[in-house]
């Protein structure tokens, strides 16, 4: 998304239209991968993706490796890498309004989606402002966004959460197990996490 944005910014004959617009809320909302790999190629194809944002963005993605779009219809893809500090450095940046499209990033994120940072997490109020991305393999469950609870002085407390989970292999358990374990353990911390910053941090409700 990113990269798409970089290039919208910086060819005038590359718009962010109905088509792009759909294609991009279909990619961070439902995680479809065909969506994904029709941004890629929009954008010139993995390599050039990867290009853009080692190139323009060397402060934020050191661990990023993009070198394939993702094989569908199954999605079995081990070889693109990302690590939890890229995504926090990404975060920071697009909160803050440092990366092209920062508005438009944060109103994608923001879609209701199946949210393993705070979905089934008691803890976290529902008047919460949420703004995050799943992702799952056969091999790694995730999910890292920006939470915005209300403190019990009506001001809004922001914070980043990095939740990933992964394994050498998919064997022995199947997708299914593995993905309810993982979830259970995104889950638990995320919940964990915002009880310390409401007991050590902020007036939260």
């Amino acid at each position: 998304a990113l990269a798409f944005f970089d290039k919208v910014k910086r060819e005038k004959n590359f718009n962010y239209g109905p088509v792009s617009k759909g294609k991009m809320e279909r990619m961070l909302r439902n995680s479809d991968n065909y969506a994904t790999n029709w941004v890629i190629d929009q954008v010139g194809g993995a390599a050039a993706v990867n290009k853009i944002l080692h190139q323009r963005y060397s402060n934020i993605f050191h661990d990023t490796s993009i070198v394939e779009k993702i094989p569908v219809p199954n999605g079995a893809t081990y070889r693109n890498k990302a690590s939890a500090r890229d995504y926090s450095r990404f975060l920071y940046a697009m909160w803050n309004d440092n990366l092209p499209s920062s508005k438009e990033l944060r109103r994608l994120m923001s879609l209701s989606n199946y949210g393993r940072v705070y979905q089934g997490v008691p803890d976290i109020p529902s008047s919460t402002l949420v703004f995050n991305k799943t992702g799952s393999t056969g091999k790694c469950i995730g999910d890292f966004g920006i939470l915005s609870p209300k403190g019990t002085d009506g001001k809004r407390y922001p914070y980043h959460f990095i939740g990933i989970v992964d394994r050498d292999s998919k064997s022995p358990d199947s997708y299914g197990s593995f993905t309810q374990r993982a979830e259970k353990v995104i889950r638990g911390v995320s919940g964990t996490v915002y009880n310390w910053l409401q007991e050590h941090r902020h007036p939260l409700k």
